[in-house]
């Protein structure tokens, strides 16, 4: 069943956004065989809806194939989609018996998930992400693809640009340096497993998701209004001097205004 045919109008704009790109090398992912994991329900929700829409409106003939630890999110989500030629329903107990080989492997991990800072949870996460790299490794993948988000970088002063390579500040006896150091050791297994199992990885990292059912920090909106303010009196203590150049975040802003 296509999904133009299931999906409301706002689900199915997202989901074919990609798909509509001219100038892509769509060739190269025709006939591959895609694993999607992961314990954000909407968001390897989205990967596979995408993955749909490759094959719909490009002809791609993608084996698309959900891993899943029980079967609840087909009964939310994906039941329709079960009579697809394209689409196949995994558990993770099947794979000792019946794997085969995979072209990639996507994994949404923790990315937009809101974290309770628990012990327990920081354990559990770990599990996850080395059962699906071990997985991964039965499969012989070529390619895992882990989605991680921007609080890997921990504490980073607003308005400051920091490469991939860089992080800000992790403070490991607050509650507050959790987050990081969970996607930090997150990211680091799967540049140790893929080594170990010789397939290749991206990792991926979103900046703040807004939207729908986004689970916020609940520091978001009062940084956001802190940074505001901060930038405002920078700016009208400028205007009131106007003898230098404009300083804000540690960095000089050169403006020209006109009056």
């Amino acid at each position: 069943m296509e999904i133009n045919k299931v999906l409301g109008q706002y689900e199915l704009d997202w989901a074919c956004h990609a798909a509509c790109y001219e100038e892509y090398p769509y060739d190269k992912l025709k006939n591959k065989v895609v694993y999607v994991a992961g314990g954000q329900d909407f968001f390897s929700r989205a990967v596979v809806y995408f993955l749909f829409a490759l094959n719909d409106l490009r002809k791609l003939d993608i084996k698309i194939n959900l891993v899943a630890d029980n079967t609840s999110v087909i009964d939310r989500v994906f039941q329709v989609f079960l009579k697809r030629e394209d689409f196949t329903f995994r558990l993770y107990d099947e794979f000792e018996a019946s794997a085969n080989s995979a072209d990639i492997y996507i994994y949404t991990g923790c990315c937009g998930k809101a974290l309770d800072r628990l012990p327990e949870m920081f354990f559990s996460e770990i599990s996850a992400v080395k059962k699906h790299l071990e997985i991964a490794g039965k499969l012989k993948v070529s390619r895992f693809i882990h989605l991680s988000d921007y609080r890997v970088y921990g504490k980073v002063e607003r308005g400051m640009a920091i490469s991939e390579n860089e992080y800000g500040t992790v403070d490991f006896t607050k509650g507050s340096g959790y987050d990081a150091e969970l996607m930090q050791t997150l990211e680091a297994l799967v540049s140790i497993y893929a080594k170990k199992n010789g397939f290749s990885y991206i990792i991926l990292r979103s900046g703040i998701l807004l939207g729908a059912c986004t689970q916020f920090d609940e520091n978001l909106f009062s940084d956001m209004l802190h940074s505001l303010t901060k930038i405002f009196s920078a700016i009208c203590l400028w205007l009131l001097h106007r003898t230098s150049p404009l300083r804000l975040s540690g960095q000089e802003r050169n403006i020209r205004l006109h009056t």
